[in-house]
């Protein structure tokens, strides 16, 4: 079963993220999710990072639901764009 969603990030490392979002993944499914950063400098390509890995936690805030969240443990995380990207190849991190 494939799922979308949207979220935003509130931790991130090469090792995984946290992501606060309104719908929570059951913990071990596997995800891919693309961060998007805007660009450093005026005319720059915008940041992105690729991350793929496996949900590990969920947390429900019940006083902000806003809060609702899940964590992540990379795979594989690839870095591409910004303003040093000059051949447009993407990064292993």
């Amino acid at each position: 079963m494939h799922l979308n969603g949207a979220g935003v990030t509130r931790d991130m490392s090469t090792k995984g993220v946290f992501v606060y979002s309104m719908v929570l993944p059951p913990k071990n499914a596997s995800v891919d999710m693309e961060v998007a950063f805007p660009p450093l400098r005026e005319n720059a390509p915008p940041v992105r990072i690729h991350v793929r890995g496996r949900i590990v936690r969920t947390e429900r805030n019940t006083v902000v639901p806003a809060h609702d969240g899940f964590a992540v443990t990379s795979e594989s995380t690839i870095l591409g764009g910004g303003e040093h990207d000059d051949v447009g190849e993407d990064r292993r991190c």
